[in-house]
């Protein structure tokens, strides 16, 4: 019943399967998470089975919530998992397909606490010196010294560098933006010799290669589960409020929306000035200085460190950062 056409249904004469699959087959391709709704959709259907939506509860909706979390899934998560069936069982509702949708009971979990680990500038140098191949520690550089988002970075040409103004334009041309917008951000001295490439990609990789290398590097820098590409992202946060960065640069930085959000309309142009994120871009670069006196630090100390491992060629642990590029 994918691409037949429905109209007012009764509850009882449409099943809940069919819902998700008239969803994910209309609707969910079309957006960029589309994979994660596919994962909350097929759980959902596992756990209530053939069941008609006049038979769907918001009662069972939170008692299988409640389990999940029992389960050990955090509340962030299993509330992402209820916004997207809510999604599904409003969509078919507004179309008119459907006479009536039961509740999704969303705000009985919390989001959850943001992520709050930060990796040091010791811990980033041990993660670069032991990252394999080339492409894993370009990567790492533009994580640490940007904040972006993975699938921005992955997404990233040499055609978004900007090097007269020194500017990583993040934007896509022709994508179609989403809530968690990209920045314009600008270069630091350390990051500017990782961005030649001569490929469409200046990584080249996708998620999946990402996080099989990212693994064993972290496992190699004896590092905890906890650090994440995005934890450069935290961090950089936590460092532009410890250095009393500015609010509007913060902002910018991130891409974050104003509270007035007609100001954006008016200051486009903001990201040809001089003193454009000047000192977001100082305190990133005060960071990776950092992390190079550490690498330094860490270079010296490799024969007798277990981090390091003897594996390694001598190019792979360099004195300066910039010359991994």
């Amino acid at each position: 019943m994918i691409n037949v056409r429905l109209h007012n249904e009764r509850p009882q004469d449409i099943d809940l399967a069919t819902v998700f699959a008239r969803y994910k087959a209309q609707r969910a391709t079309t957006v960029r998470s589309n994979e994660q709704i596919a994962r909350s959709l097929r759980l959902a259907e596992d756990h209530f089975g053939a069941i008609v939506l006049a038979e769907l509860t918001p009662g069972m909706l939170e008692d299988w919530g409640r389990t999940l979390v029992r389960a050990g899934a955090a509340t962030g998560y299993v509330r992402r998992i209820m916004t997207d069936v809510r999604s599904a069982l409003n969509w078919v509702r507004k179309r008119g397909e459907v006479a009536a949708i039961p509740y999704v009971p969303v705000t009985a979990f919390d989001e959850g606490r943001a992520r709050e680990r930060i990796i040091t500038a010791e811990e980033t140098a041990r993660l670069l010196m032991v990252a394999e191949p080339e492409w894993l520690r370009r990567f790492i550089m533009i994580a640490a010294a940007t904040g972006a988002r993975t699938e921005a970075i992955l997404e990233l040409s040499p055609f978004q560098i900007d090097r007269e103004r020194g500017l990583i334009d993040f934007r896509v041309p022709g994508r179609r933006e989403t809530k968690k917008r990209r920045p314009v951000v600008r270069i630091a001295p350390q990051l500017a010799p990782w961005l030649t490439a001569s490929k469409d990609r200046l990584v080249g990789r996708g998620k999946k290669a990402l996080g099989i290398q990212w693994r064993e590097a972290r496992e190699a820098a004896r590092l905890g589960e906890d650090v994440v590409p995005t934890t450069f992202r935290h961090t950089l946060h936590t460092l532009f409020d410890e250095q009393f960065v500015p609010e509007s640069e913060v902002l910018d930085w991130f891409a974050r929306p104003r509270a007035d959000k007609s100001t954006d309309h008016y200051t486009k142009r903001r990201i040809y000035r001089d003193e454009y994120l000047s000192s977001a871009v100082d305190t990133v670069a005060k960071w990776l200085a950092e992390v190079e006196n550490e690498t330094a630090r860490l270079r010296a100390s490799a024969p007798g460190d277990p981090i390091i491992s003897t594996s390694l060629r001598a190019s792979c642990v360099p004195t300066r950062l910039s010359t991994l590029g």
